[in-house]
């Protein structure tokens, strides 16, 4: 008689518990116990320290990033100072992890005007040289080529060329762009032409394909740009019709099937919506994914499937209504991967079936003083794709910081700043995908301003220097 009444207590706690799973819908908040990583995986192991003070974590691997101005580079050996001119932004690896460029900004001759400009940098010898420069406040925009040496840079409209070992004349490519990306097989672009107001209203923006070749032409007019897609005027909005005016951040898909970009409104308008876009590879399959902030790091292609991830959401308030999404071809149909009450900031993809992303408490008006500052200093968090239920907190960063900007690389670890906000200096941290072994690697580190470099494959032969060591002063 005993057993029997045990048993019938059992089966009842057991469907009261199945009960409340089914009824209460997860949320972050209620959420957030469960979440909680093992303490070992949020302990960064001890590391030696340089002459300054500074971490020594023995990490694989290489960084680029921008100290006080200056650009410094990291590996086995160490850290150190490369380039000092004027104040440098924006380093970006070669696809082989030997080049590294940067764009500046740098008194001319006499220290009478501003100049912006573009060097490159032989991260083995140190060599540098000047590939443009031009009268500030004009602006570079820069994308390696996904192969060999090959550096584009667009200024003022006009889209240009150049191999940087060996050295290679400049290439005109396209005049009148707004955006680029370079053809996956490294023989061309895909560019787009914003849209126009004229007396009878706006164009319509616009997307070309141009072929270079092997051996590019010094004159924009060979090269032949051929009309790949028109955008459609508006899209539907959240309240009303959107303008389309231009597009930005194209990324091509792992297996080049598809380019995703995202379309903006007017300027004033774009900072609180956007749309993410998909457009085949041959123009013939448009589709609106969702809305997003014109935030080119919020959206990433899967490493190994036509899947789309992104923070969704409009408004330029990023402490609110940021959730992740997914989006898979043939369709784009969004998911939505974050739980009540989460507000997602950042996102890099692990493999075809993990992400990792920025997550914190949402910051809502009627929240006490206390539970806004709590809420503001994200952790990331793992989540599975195919099971979006299991997702894993696996830093927690102490009082006053938040862990933002994750990105990953091939040698399967996870790289993030650690720091009060995002536009703030922070420290760099690497661990697994899991939390476990996390690292600090770097301090003092300009926010945004910071590259790892690719998984370098082996060395068949000694990567060419540029030219011979020059002068890095714009005097000359």
């Amino acid at each position: 008689m005993r057993r029997l009444v045990l048993s019938l207590f059992g089966g009842i706690l057991f469907v009261s518990s199945l009960l409340a799973v089914l009824i209460h819908p997860i949320s972050f908040a209620a959420n957030q116990e469960s979440t909680q990583p093992d303490k070992k995986s949020i302990q960064p192991d001890k590391a030696p320290t340089d002459s300054e003070g500074r971490a020594q974590a023995q990490v694989r691997g290489k960084i680029a990033f921008v100290r006080q101005g200056q650009l410094w580079l990291r590996d086995e050996n160490g850290e150190r100072r490369v380039l000092q001119l004027g104040i440098l932004s924006s380093p970006k690896w070669s696809p082989d992890g030997h080049f590294v460029a940067v764009t500046g900004k740098s008194k001319g001759p006499h220290g009478k005007q501003d100049f912006v400009y573009l060097q490159v940098v032989n991260a083995a010898t140190g060599h540098t040289q000047m590939v443009t420069r031009y009268l500030f406040p004009d602006t570079i925009t820069f994308k390696w080529g996904p192969k060999g040496h090959q550096l584009a840079f667009a200024h003022k409209g006009v889209l240009s060329s150049v191999n940087v070992a060996p050295r290679s004349s400049v290439h005109r490519v396209a005049a009148g762009i707004q955006s680029f990306a370079w053809a996956p097989n490294g023989l061309g672009f895909i560019i787009s032409a914003p849209a126009h107001v004229l007396p009878d209203g706006w164009t319509r923006a616009k997307v070309y394909q141009v072929s270079v070749g092997e051996k590019p032409s010094k004159s924009a007019a060979n090269h032949d740009p051929t009309l790949l897609f028109t955008l459609p005027k508006t899209v539907p909005g959240t309240d009303r019709s959107m303008l389309i005016t231009g597009l930005t951040s194209m990324k091509w898909s792992y297996d080049g099937k598809w380019v995703a970009f995202i379309a903006h409104p007017t300027a004033a308008w774009s900072k609180d919506e956007n749309r993410l876009c998909v457009l085949s590879k041959d123009g013939k399959k448009f589709i609106v994914v969702g809305t997003m902030l014109q935030k080119s790091e919020w959206f990433r292609w899967s490493p190994g499937a036509d899947t789309l991830a992104y923070i969704r959401g409009n408004h330029h308030d990023i402490s609110h209504g940021k959730k992740l999404n997914i989006a898979a071809a043939p369709l784009f149909k969004s998911r939505n991967l974050a739980p009540i009450g989460a507000v997602d900031n950042g996102l890099t993809w692990i493999d075809p079936k993990h992400i990792i992303v920025s997550r914190r408490q949402e910051s809502l008006p009627s929240k006490s003083p206390v539970q806004l500052e709590s809420s503001m200093f994200p952790s990331l968090y793992n989540i599975d794709v195919e099971r979006p239920t299991v997702q894993n907190r696996i830093t927690a960063p102490s009082q006053g910081v938040g862990d933002y900007s994750p990105v990953a690389q091939g040698w399967q670890k996870v790289v993030w700043v650690r720091s009060p906000n995002e536009s703030s200096k922070g420290e760099i941290f690497v661990g697994k995908a899991d939390g476990t072994a996390a690292q600090l690697w770097l301090e003092d580190v300009n926010a945004g301003m910071w590259a790892v470099a690719p998984k370098e494959k082996k060395r068949t032969r000694r990567t060419p220097d540029i030219l011979p060591k020059i002068s890095t002063s714009l005097d000359k």
